[in-house]
């Protein structure tokens, strides 16, 4: 019986029911949009791929194998190349190669070499390039640090496919720039470059937009049916208070003029006696 009065009241409040049904929907779309004047829905980044291959940083003699040779230098020269890739000139061959105009590419490195100056100016760096590329889905970060002659091409956009394309773009970019750049030096002292490996990627959160959505419609919509119920439950308890009041002051007006009408009937039964002989009576 409680829920066929929970149904009845909400059919009578019907329009009511679908306004709420409206402002929840809106704020579905705001959940899963980024809305922008005048008519700008921006998808939000709840659910993005991302994607990350390697590229090895070495020589045509390599000391990799060489248990007796130290790849220290190797791995100083993997950070200097990763920091280079946020100079215009390389971001310019590592755009092209990603496929993506340089100015809606977020271009970033990072140096993992803890407690110096380096570390902490790559940080600010890349948070500067945060806040700047704020709506841009397409990413790359180019990371290098440690003992190893490596550089880390972490990619990020719309979806896995896009972030893995990304990803191969930039590494194959920034080996295109230094190749380039070692054309005169000769082969014996030259540094060389190989991706280990095509890049590898997913979608981060795959239908985490639709059920985000989903939850935020469901809990407005019963939030607002749940305040409906609350009010129209106020407002029946105050007019019922008010119909009762009204009923009550009827019900008085009704008895009042027979209480009038005893009191003069016992009027009348009295002996009215001249005021000598009510003295007398005293006495």
């Amino acid at each position: 019986m409680e829920i066929l009065h929970i149904l009845e009241t909400l059919r009578r409040l019907r329009l009511l029911v679908l306004a709420g049904a409206l402002v929840a929907v809106a704020a579905a779309i705001l959940v899963l949009y980024q809305y922008s004047p005048p008519l700008n829905l921006t998808p939000r980044a709840i659910e993005y791929g991302a994607a990350e291959t390697q590229i090895l940083v070495d020589t045509a003699q390599s000391p990799l194998t060489d248990v007796l040779s130290d790849v220290s230098p190797l791995a100083y020269r993997a950070q200097i190349y990763a920091q280079l890739v946020e100079s215009p000139p390389v971001a310019d061959v590592v755009a092209r190669s990603a496929g993506v105009p340089v100015d809606q590419l977020v271009l970033s490195s990072f140096v993992a070499t803890e407690g110096t100056r380096t570390s902490r100016e790559s940080l600010a760096e890349q948070r500067a390039n945060e806040i700047r590329g704020e709506g841009m889905p397409d990413r790359l970060l180019f990371s290098a640090g440690g003992d190893l002659p490596v550089i880390s091409v972490y990619a990020q956009a719309r979806t896995g496919a896009r972030a893995v394309q990304l990803a191969d773009g930039g590494a194959k970019g920034l080996m295109q720039y230094l190749e380039t750049l070692a054309e005169n030096t000769p082969p014996a002292r030259r540094a060389t470059f190989r991706q280990l490996g095509p890049a590898e990627g997913a979608t981060v959160n795959p239908g985490a937009s639709r059920q985000v959505a989903v939850l935020a419609f469901v809990a407005i919509f019963g939030a607002w049916c749940v305040a409906l119920l609350l009010l129209s439950n106020v407002v029946g308890a105050y007019r019922s208070a008010k119909a009762a009041a009204r009923r009550d002051a009827a019900a008085g007006m009704e008895t009042y003029p027979h209480e009038v009408q005893d009191a003069h009937a016992y009027d009348d039964g009295l002996e009215v006696l001249p005021v000598g002989r009510a003295a007398g009576r005293r006495s």
